[in-house]
This record gives structure tokens, sequence and C-alpha cells, in this order.
């Protein structure tokens, strides 16, 4: 039977009443690299930020889920 191991990555950004900051980190250059390392991007799950009707909805935080087999 196939064994994997896990890896998570949690990216966020600042998001307030009247301003949506940058991401803490641009994926570019972390996928090509954890690739390199066998990992597989398998999944995202956002967060969305609740603050204000200028904000509400809009993501704030992405917890990324990689695999790859264990070995």
């Amino acid at each position: 039977m196939q064994r994997w191991e896990y890896k998570t990555i949690v990216r966020k950004r600042e998001v307030g009443l009247f301003r949506i900051g940058r991401w803490d980190m641009e994926p570019k250059e972390l996928l090509a690299g954890l690739g390199d390392e066998g990992w597989e991007l398998v999944a995202i799950s956002p967060e969305a930020s609740a603050l204000g009707t200028q904000a509400a909805g809009v993501t704030s935080e992405e917890l990324w889920i990689f695999k790859r087999p264990a070995g």
C-alpha cells in the first residue's frame, strides 16, 4: 500500500476595514522548490475575512496542503 507524507503551509495577508494587504509569500518560487523536492499541491483551503462590509469575504489566509510518497 502506498504511504504518504504531508506538509502544510499557511499563506496570510492583512485585511482591514479599508485595506487589503499583499500576501506574505509569492507562490511561483515556493512551488518550484517544493516540486523539485517531490511535493505535490493537493488542496488549498481559504479563510475569508469577516471585517465590515469593505473586506467581508476577502480571503485573508490560505492553508496549502502538499503530499509526496513516503520513503
